[in-house]
């Protein structure tokens, strides 16, 4: 399976459509948007975050209307940028700019460092994979169309983020059976009915299970995030369990992101990470069978990308496709037949 890096701006470009649309509505033009969508980011996070994300709520709160159809606007612009190839490099780092602003003052940089964050709950924060999506799909100078494969990168962006829940759900407050189980039970608050009894009944059997459950998700977790480094055989099923459980955590956990709650500003995690899986099966087709492939790939790609030239020298003849001669070897091929001809006029007077 290979998805280009064209196709992946097209998928985002979507992805940010579907975020301006959920931002004109009616919920979003009153006063609960900066208090209680944006202010609340702030709940459990340490006091530098809490202070920037009041003071985001609170400069919104000042103009509810125009604030919100700004963030609209916004969203809208970004997702039409991309999906128009001659614009996706200005969108693709509009879209970057503009994630990493939501994710530290309108998410609080994901609940991460409040430490209660969880892959369940949209641990690293929807908005920060826009952001590592956008850096993947970024094309070649020069070719809006590019068909590349999206950047190695990846790999370790799907590492890290699987690792690190698996890291996170292991911190006090979140390692019990019953702390567990009450994250799964909270994810149907406002859910439709039988999607929260769905969440009860998995939240009451988590609280029998006991630690075996916490453990069980904390290998589970870490094998998807960390297959992704091994070999490309074990890369493609790590991505592949990962687009399960990412749908898995967005239904039992994220109860399909609130979309229809009238209440939500995006999908929450689980469809990013779906599409970041995509990606990581792509990126693990390049790589070779060697044990530890993906992480070979990953510290390869690095630093090449740092001393990569960029040629601005204009081949003379390209050899792999036709070509029309240019200017320079125009005037090569001219003062040498003219070379010819006065050695040939000189031969013959003598």
């Amino acid at each position: 399976m290979h998805i280009s890096r064209r196709s992946l701006q097209a998928a985002l470009g979507g992805v940010w459509l579907i975020d301006a649309g959920l931002q004109l509505q009616p919920y979003m033009f009153g006063p609960h948007f900066a208090h209680d969508v944006i202010g609340g980011a702030a709940s459990g996070q340490p006091g530098w975050i809490a202070g920037t994300v009041h003071a985001a709520s609170a400069l919104i709160a000042h103009a509810p209307v125009w604030g919100n159809v700004t963030f609209a606007g916004i969203q809208a612009a970004i997702g039409a940028g991309l999906l128009w190839s001659r614009t996706s490099r200005v969108a693709l780092g509009a879209s970057i700019a503009w994630a990493g602003g939501i994710w530290l003052f309108g998410e609080g940089l994901g609940g991460l460092a409040g430490g209660h964050a969880s892959l369940l709950t949209g641990l690293p924060g929807a908005v920060l994979l826009y952001a590592v999506l956008a850096v993947a799909a970024w094309p070649q100078r020069g070719d809006p169309l590019d068909g590349r494969a999206p950047a190695p990168l990846v790999l370790g962006a799907w590492a890290l983020a699987w690792a690190t829940g698996a890291l996170f759900q292991l911190l006090p407050g979140q390692s019990s059976a019953g702390q567990l189980a009450a994250t799964v039970t909270g994810g149907g608050t406002g859910a439709p009915a039988w999607l929260s009894g769905v969440d009860a009944a998995i939240g009451h059997w988590l609280e029998r299970v006991g630690p075996a459950g916490v453990g069980v998700l904390v290998v589970v977790e870490l094998a998807i995030g960390l297959g992704a480094l091994s070999s490309r055989r074990l890369a493609r099923w790590a991505s592949i369990a990962g687009a399960f459980a990412a749908l898995a955590i967005w239904v039992v956990g994220e109860a399909f992101g609130q979309v229809l709650s009238g209440h939500s500003t995006d999908p929450n995690s689980g469809p990013l990470l779906v599409l970041l899986a995509l990606v990581t099966y792509s990126a693990a087709d390049a790589m070779d069978d060697r044990h530890w492939a993906g992480l070979h790939t990953l510290l390869v790609y690095l630093p090449d990308r740092r001393r990569s030239p960029r040629s601005t020298v204009t081949p003379l003849i390209t050899l792999d496709r036709p070509h029309t001669p240019t200017p320079a070897l125009v005037n090569v091929t001219r003062d040498v037949g003219r070379m010819a001809e006065y050695e040939a006029s000189g031969a013959s007077s003598v």
